[in-house]
């Protein structure tokens, strides 16, 4: 995370910001305050600003540099949730929670499509077991197995990633 890009991110609030200066510096003008009040009031004002927006940008900084940290070391990035701490700020927050649901669908769907594999060699082994061969499997039986191999089974997330 870039401070640049992250200053550009609340322009928005720090231009809305220094307007409010602006606008209290006027005032104070027109009601004739001192001007060692006025500079007080600029000098901790500023100063409350920069620390409001460097405390933010530390926080934040921290967090996503931490998960592209983890995620350039880990070849499986999906395990990115193991690795993360949860953040202190409410967007981090919301893209903690978005992750580990998003990790908890994987899961669901590897554990379905294993369930699913499993399914097949027990139907398999069964149907072999009780001394029947290839031979004796209809046309339309073979058609179906033929296409359940092509369409689930002959596929790189199958071979590569078992």
């Amino acid at each position: 995370m870039r401070i640049w890009e992250y200053i550009k991110d609340k322009a928005g609030i720090l231009i809305g910001y220094l307007l409010f200066i602006a606008v209290m510096l006027i005032a104070f003008r027109a009601m004739r305050t001192p001007g060692e009040l006025t500079v007080i009031f600029l000098v901790l004002t500023v100063l409350l600003l920069v620390t409001v927006i460097l405390t933010d940008y530390i926080k934040r900084r921290h967090f996503y540099n931490s998960l592209y940290a983890h995620m350039e070391q880990l070849d499986q990035k999906y395990l990115v949730m193991d690795t993360l701490e949860e953040p202190g700020f409410y967007e981090g927050k919301l893209v903690y929670e978005a992750l580990y649901e998003i990790n908890k669908s994987m899961t669901e769907h590897v554990k379905e499509y294993r369930q699913s594999v499993d399914d097949f060699k027990e139907n398999a082994f069964q149907y072999f077991s009780e001394s029947q061969s290839v031979s004796s499997f209809s046309v339309e039986e073979k058609e179906a197995v033929n296409r359940l191999r092509s369409e689930k089974y002959i596929r790189e997330e199958w071979i590569c990633n078992r």
